[in-house]
């Protein structure tokens, strides 16, 4: 899903503890959209939709920094000049991303479609009528298909412009990574509680040995 017209939603894991505990409420007031939305920003969780990532060779989905480099988010570095974490300006990259670097990699497709056909604007259609042959009853009607799909788009781009439809946009945004962020950290806590009394069960168990 993606706030705004272009801008994909990548949430990492490193920063689910902060966004599970936030007060989801603070989207509903103008300030705290901003300061959320910024949070994302500033995080580097949101990216162009044409910055496709790649997947490095621990299986994790990369992002080119203004640098020039990939980085995937994860906190796997043990280097003393930066705080250990794979992000662009405050850290250094991991292994598995500067092979990225070199070239190597599997491109991931945000949008999991092949790009559509070129279509030809209905205002050539209409102007190779002009002085050519005149069209059929079936061209004709291709050509009315052709502007209707013009027209739905152009409604759509003024429709998601608009500043209601932006904020409404930017509110699924952070309820997603919000969701995400619960999604995970119950995961990890019900894998931790079982760990543990796996634990308690065994240190329970009798000795059977003689």
């Amino acid at each position: 899903m993606s706030g705004q017209a272009g801008i994909v939603l990548r949430p990492q894991p490193r920063l689910d503890s902060k966004w599970s505990s936030i007060d989801i409420g603070r989207m509903f007031c103008r300030d705290g959209l901003s300061n959320l939305w910024n949070e994302l920003v500033k995080d580097g969780e949101l990216s162009a939709e044409t910055n496709s990532g790649m997947l490095n060779s621990e299986g994790e989905i990369a992002l080119k920094g203004d640098s020039g480099q990939y980085y995937c988010g994860r906190k796997v570095l043990s280097c003393e000049c930066c705080d250990g974490i794979c992000v662009p300006k405050i850290g250094c990259n991991c292994e598995p991303c500067q092979s990225l670097d070199h070239g190597s990699g599997t491109p991931v497709n945000d949008n999991n479609s092949s790009r559509a056909p070129t279509v030809v604007p209905s205002q050539a259609i209409i102007g190779s009528w002009t002085w050519g042959e005149q069209p059929n009853k079936e061209q004709l009607k291709e050509c009315l298909d052709t502007i209707v799909k013009e027209q739905s788009v152009l409604v759509a781009g003024a429709a998601g412009t608009t500043l209601s439809s932006m904020r409404l946009r930017q509110r699924l945004t952070i309820t997603q990574r919000y969701l995400t962020a619960l999604g995970r950290t119950a995961t990890q806590s019900h894998e931790t509680a079982t760990k543990k009394h796996l634990q308690v069960a065994n240190k329970r168990r009798p000795d059977n040995n003689p």
